[in-house]
């Protein structure tokens, strides 16, 4: 588990680092401790966020509450778990806390911002490209087995990541719908004609072809 203290100056550090392997999923839990007062402020009446950029560079900004109770007095602690999206690349997941409150009489909104630090997500090794292969024993053999699993593993999971689609779009001008995965255009399109059509010869309720 990594420990990030943030400070009365604003400075957020990693007190406890972890070892976080690419491709690891809610297996890893980061902990931020935040005294609760800060000048005459009571932290716990404000809406806290973490802000994160992974290896890949897709910024995330996620809500957090503060847990009931706190493993260290005169603290809040927020806990979040290290999902897949932030171990799919090897290199610094960089973080930092926003904090926000609004005054439910004035309307005037208090904002306070942190520095950032970072927690490095390390690659998984590939190992057996670097042993020549008359050189193993039968454990090195099994040893290699397994890692040359992992990479398998690992670029299938690059793969499906980039491949799998997660939604579909509609090209208004050419009037076509296309599935999507990450933002990017996957499969065949088909016109609103074409599925227009087909709807109606496979149903028995009478539909009519749309026409745009």
């Amino acid at each position: 588990m990594a420990t990030v203290l943030v400070n009365n100056d604003n400075s957020m550090i990693v007190t406890i680092p972890e070892r976080i392997m690419q491709h690891s999923k809610n297996i890893h839990t980061i902990t931020i401790f935040v005294p609760q007062m800060y000048e005459g402020y009571d932290m716990n009446e404000f809406a806290a966020y973490i802000e994160i950029v992974p290896p890949n560079q897709k910024y995330r900004s996620i809500h957090l509450d503060a847990n009931e109770v706190s493993r260290k007095e005169g603290f809040l602690q927020f806990d979040f778990e290290v999902t897949s999206d932030l171990t799919l690349f090897p290199g610094n997941i960089s973080m930092e806390m926003t904090f926000v409150k609004t005054d439910e009489d004035t309307y005037k909104t208090y904002i306070r911002h942190t520095t950032s630090c970072s927690l490095l997500v390390t690659p998984i090794e590939k190992w057996s490209e670097l042993i020549i292969d008359d050189a193993l024993t039968d454990l090195d053999q099994r040893i290699a087995l397994i890692e040359q699993g992992i990479k398998v593993a690992s670029n299938l999971a690059d793969k499906i990541n980039s491949t799998k689609a997660d939604n579909i779009k509609l090209d208004k001008e050419t009037s076509e719908l296309y599935l999507t995965a990450n933002d990017n255009p996957i499969g065949d399109k088909i016109t609103i004609n074409e599925l227009g059509d087909t709807l109606a010869e496979q149903t028995e309720d009478g539909l009519v072809p749309i026409i745009l």
